[in-house]
């Protein structure tokens, strides 16, 4: 029986963190040069979601521009808080470059890197959570979430949340772990804050 492996491109401009955000995932734990840029060697991993285990091969698409050669069912879309060209280019190319997809539409969700620097840097006006969560609304991204590689914050919950995208519904927590987390953080999904606006208001993914 052939088994489905699930295609998982990371895309965004240069420099916001997109391999980071995998060695992370992966484990791999040196993140003091926030400007690496080297191709994520990985292949196909080994996912759990509830119950059941799905293979997945994650695509760092660093230099590459032309998704429509790449055979994916989800995509991550990045930016950086630190980054406003970063955040302006998801509309300005991004969305339109996922469309040259012919795929298209192709589920994606929308995640904020490198969250930490509002911590080490408090007087820094970076990009806000609110920010990021009216874009990806706007855009109509499945899910926004903030993280950070370099305290490993929400990178694996960031790669499970896109895959779950795909897969058959299944039960499973909606809140991500915050052990190590140092920032504040903010995960929420545009299409469930839609479909339960009438509700108490805790009802957020």
């Amino acid at each position: 029986m052939l088994v489905k492996v699930y295609q998982i491109a990371v895309i965004g401009d240069s420099l916001v963190g997109k391999t980071s955000l995998l060695r992370s995932f992966y484990g791999e734990e040196n993140f003091s040069d926030y400007h690496l840029s080297s191709v994520c060697d990985k292949e196909i991993t080994e996912i759990k979601i509830g119950t059941s285990t799905y293979k997945v091969k994650l695509i760092d698409t660093t230099g590459k521009l032309d998704l429509e050669d790449i055979e994916v069912d989800c995509y991550i879309l990045c930016y950086s808080i630190e980054n406003r060209l970063s955040f302006a280019n998801v509309k300005n190319k991004w969305i339109n470059l996922m469309k040259t997809n012919p795929k298209w539409p192709i589920p994606f969700i929308f995640v904020a890197t490198k969250i930490d620097l509002r911590d080490e840097l408090p007087n820094v006006p970076f990009l806000t959570s609110a920010d990021g969560q009216t874009l990806c609304e706007d855009i109509g991204g499945k899910k926004f979430i903030e993280t950070s590689a370099k305290e490993d914050v929400n990178t694996k919950f960031a790669i499970e949340a896109a895959l779950q995208t795909v897969i058959p519904a299944v039960v499973v927590p909606t809140t991500p772990n915050l052990s190590k987390a140092k920032p504040k953080i903010v995960v929420s999904s545009a299409e469930s804050e839609k479909k339960t606006s009438a509700c108490c208001g805790r009802c957020q993914s």
